[in-house]
């Protein structure tokens, strides 16, 4: 008799279905914050990448344009720490790191009508535990990319 009458009771049915159920809606919850972190420092990348390859491609009669596209770049990303940001200006596929080079670089690309790139990554962090994802990561190669290319004018 008390044993059927403990069957019956429905008392903590409510707590076991929470503790059941809110695991899975935390994890839900941290997946949603984790595309919402990766999906705005996707945004602010492209951003930055566009006004530096942007601005680089201007910059053929520059005698700063390789400083001065660092510069705008790393405005368009001040949401981002430097240390972490890794910026690289190319003209035609070929690096240019200084502002002589970068110039001369302009110059030549602007007779020949070619173009002016700015690729710009950033390490992905991730709130997700790998563990909680079976090992995987949600930042699959460690840093975001985007890279922009225009003509040189």
């Amino acid at each position: 008799m008390l044993l059927r009458s403990l069957f019956r009771d429905r008392s903590g049915a409510i707590l076991v279905e929470f503790a059941i159920v809110m695991p899975l809606l935390f994890v839900l919850l941290l997946g949603i914050v984790q595309f919402g972190l990766v999906f705005y420092d996707t945004v602010v990348l492209t951003n930055g990448a566009e006004v530096g390859a942007r601005e680089l491609a201007i910059s053929r009669l520059d005698a700063t344009g390789y400083t001065d596209t660092v510069t705008q770049i790393q405005s368009a990303t001040s949401n981002f720490s430097s240390n972490g940001l890794t910026i690289t200006l190319a003209v035609n596929g070929v690096t240019c790191a200084s502002n002589t080079s970068c110039q001369t670089a302009l110059e030549t690309a602007y007779s020949l009508g070619q173009s002016a790139s700015a690729t710009v990554s950033y390490p992905c962090i991730s709130v997700l535990p790998a563990a909680l994802l079976n090992g995987v990561s949600v930042c699959t190669a460690g840093n975001l990319t985007a890279a922009l290319t225009q003509p040189v004018q």
